[in-house]
């Protein structure tokens, strides 16, 4: 079974204990798992997704100016990008101006799971857009070890396993990968 995620919780003691309801019911469907503009616009573009080509595209795909399901607001595409909205509005029930929105993109296939593999993409979409930069307005914003500009490909990588490290009490696995010159294709 496959369980789709927008952001928004999936089971009902989950979504009832994050405090949804009360904005359910002032936002409506913003705040439905269901009817969600991302529901929607995957549930609308699911059809055309046949590759794996086709799925990095759908998974990076924000076309807000356009996209009736979109509601002229940069983060209800599929891949958000508050930095996108205007700054003069602030009418957004979501999120305002800011740079906040999707930083990245994983993907796998049925083919491409057993070897471990899979396609990712670092920082904000730019397909449609205009590239992700710390400069001008978000210059100052703290964005430390971050790159200046987000205008990376995709790529494909390798799972090889974790690394257990501890850090006052606390466990962190980090994920070790090993990159790959290109995105994995499948046969």
């Amino acid at each position: 079974m496959v369980q789709s995620s927008y952001n928004i919780p999936y089971f009902p003691f989950v979504y009832n204990i994050s405090g949804y309801i009360p904005f359910f019911e002032k936002y409506g469907n913003t705040y439905s798992h269901d009817h969600c503009a991302r529901a929607n616009i995957f549930r609308r573009d699911q059809g055309a997704v046949q590759t794996l080509d086709d799925m990095k595209r759908i998974m990076r795909y924000n076309r807000w100016q356009t996209d009736p399901l979109s509601l002229q607001d940069s983060t209800r595409g599929i891949s958000a990008r508050a930095d996108l909205n205007s700054p003069w509005v602030n009418n957004n029930p979501l999120n305002s101006y800011s740079p906040f929105g999707a930083i990245d993109s994983k993907i796998t296939s049925n083919l491409l799971a057993p070897s471990r593999s899979s396609a990712v993409v670092a920082g904000p979409t730019w397909e449609s857009q205009p590239v992700f930069a710390w400069t001008g307005q978000w210059e100052y914003e703290p964005h430390y070890g971050h790159p200046d500009v987000f205008a990376f490909k995709c790529m494909g990588i390798l799972f090889a396993g974790f690394v257990r490290c501890v850090v006052s009490d606390w466990y962190v696995f980090i994920s070790c990968v090993i990159g790959m010159s290109q995105t994995p294709q499948e046969p």
